[in-house]
């Protein structure tokens, strides 16, 4: 759990309070021709805003000028929740809400219009404006909050549900409506005020189904894994993320080729097994895995039927029936069935120039049968080399590597003679000519990352992200020590880190149920720019919270 200081909440709450200050301000009226930019004012309020031993009703609010509500179901939280919620209407300059007879003894209750309350020329809204009091003696004064980041990659969160429980049950978010909520702003701050003290279970939640409760899979959550008590003075630093699905299940299957199957799963697989109707292993598939193990493509290696039907078992636990077609030719004039792909070879050389330090990548859309390497030559400036290495590097057979050893800056031809490769539905090569230089040292840019986590970090990984936080490059650690990032594409780059406390590689989310915190992740506070035929050298010392 990662907490922070009070002082890093203090700013919102002062800007909240200030935002509601000078919504009760003097108005100035315009004068000339100028254009109205300020909201509306209340000028009468019954009963009187932070009222104790409230027993009333309804509320009226009266504006000075003609107001209108803009996006009320966005913007109304009313804490805590009323069942059934309070009408609320508009009348001209004056605003009503009646309430109904649920409301709890001893409690008070604020409803907040956030910036819903505008005037009717310009739309100027009174910022921020609500409505406090209390069934009871006193109006309740404690407050919680904090900002709530989406886990994977820090970004702030608008829109999240962030919910208090007195029930301290870990069953309590999936059946029963808060005690008191609030949402976070743009910038992913939030602000529970009026609270009483005491001890509560907080939860972050992105409600898809605006409902209250954490009832859906797919719903981003995050919580602190203790619970806190009121008063206290942290601000809390909610993770959001989308926990891994409990149960395997088969998403979509689909056959988007002669005698290929691809199988789409909600999570990674681990031990995947075709089988057919009497339970027993499926021989003639070769299953393709996705980096992740999510998405499988199936090549039926033998004899295609018309159809094909088979059980996907994970494990021992069966996960679905499928039962697709496989050897129907599409037809031209019906448009139906499986389309028989022409023999194709896609390679790694752009614009006839190979990356420095990589070999040729040849990647077949169907596996390939044979591969005669006798009919693989390779040139370098029109002399002959000796013959170059030639390794299928997948189980599926699709990927063919070949390195030369080639020098920077140098030309070089690679010819495939007819029939050297040939691919599980028979299909051979034509000749293949392909002329391309290596790129020269000097276009390339390294980065020597001097990494010190303190204390120890155990297993982490170190990324190169873009803009967009796509990984552009990728290493493994377990210690302090310098990193280096070698034959860079020359741009801007963000250095990233999560601790990988699986040793899986991977960015893993967290579980509630589990109490399981998402994987931190931790950001170089700069962008680094990396330049063509230029080292850059970056020291991090980073504290681990």
């Amino acid at each position: 759990m990662i907490r922070t200081k009070v002082n890093s909440i203090f700013p919102f709450s002062i800007i909240c309070l200030f935002l509601i200050a000078s919504s009760c301000a003097n108005k100035l009226s315009p004068t000339g021709g100028e254009k109205d930019i300020e909201g509306p004012l209340a000028v009468r309020v019954a009963p009187k805003n932070y009222s104790t031993n409230f027993e009333s009703k309804k509320i009226e609010i009266a504006f000075n000028e003609f107001v209108a509500l803009k996006d009320l179901n966005k913007q109304l939280v009313i804490s805590p929740i009323m069942d059934p919620i309070p009408e609320i209407t508009l009348k001209r300059k004056t605003l009503t809400i009646k309430l109904p007879d649920s409301l709890k003894r001893n409690t008070t209750y604020t409803i907040n219009f956030g910036d819903a309350i505008v005037d009717i020329t310009e739309s100027n809204p009174i910022v921020n404006f609500q409505y406090v009091f209390s069934t009871g003696n006193y109006i309740d004064s404690l407050y919680c909050g904090g900002k709530a980041l989406r886990a994977s990659d820090l970004s702030t969160q608008k829109d999240i549900l962030i919910m208090l429980y007195e029930d301290l049950q870990d069953s309590i978010p999936a059946k029963q409506l808060p005690d008191y909520y609030s949402k976070t702003d743009e910038n992913g701050l939030f602000l529970l005020n009026n609270l009483k003290a005491g001890t509560y279970r907080l939860i972050a939640l992105k409600d898809n189904n605006n409902n209250f409760l954490y009832d859906l899979p797919e719903e981003f959550v995050g919580f602190e894994s203790n619970f806190i008590s009121l008063p206290d003075s942290l601000a809390h630093r909610i993770l959001l993320s989308k926990p891994e699905p409990s149960k395997l299940k088969l998403v979509r299957s689909t056959n988007n080729a002669y005698n290929q199957v691809r199988l789409i799963f909600n999570t990674s697989t681990t031990n995947l097994a075709i089988v057919d109707l009497q339970n027993n292993e499926i021989s003639n598939v070769i299953q393709e895995f996705s980096t992740y193990r999510d998405t499988v493509q199936l090549y039926v290696t033998d004899t295609v039927p018309d159809s094909l039907k088979f059980i996907v078992r994970n494990g021992l636990n069966t996960i679905d029936t499928v039962n697709i077609s496989l050897g129907k030719v599409r037809s031209k004039s019906k448009g139906r069935g499986a389309a028989v792909l022409p023999f194709s070879l896609k390679n790694n050389i752009k614009s006839a120039r190979l990356d420095y330090n990589k070999p040729i990548r040849l990647k077949s859309n169907y596996p390939i049968r044979e591969l005669d390497i006798e009919k693989f030559s390779l040139y370098k400036d029109s002399v002959k080399m000796d013959a170059p290495k030639i390794v299928a590097d997948t189980k599926a057979n699709i990927l063919v590597s070949i390195d030369g050893g080639f020098t920077e800056n140098e030309s070089y031809r690679l010819v495939i003679l007819p029939n050297a490769i040939e691919n599980l539905i028979y299909q051979r090569n034509d000749t293949i000519d392909l002329k391309f230089i290596v790129k020269r040292i000097k276009e390339y840019g390294n980065l020597n990352l001097s990494f010190n986590p303190n204390p120890g970090a155990g297993n982490f990984v170190l990324l190169l992200v873009d803009d967009e936080d796509k990984t552009k490059y990728k290493l493994l650690g377990n210690s302090s020590g310098t990193y280096s990032f070698n034959y860079l594409f020359p741009g801007s780059y963000k250095i990233k880190m999560f601790l990988d406390e699986n040793n899986n590689g991977k960015l893993d989310p967290g579980n509630y149920w589990s109490n399981v915190q998402p994987e931190r992740v931790y950001y170089y506070p700069e962008t680094v720019k990396v330049r063509a035929n230029w080292d850059v050298s970056i020291s991090w010392d980073i504290e681990l919270k």
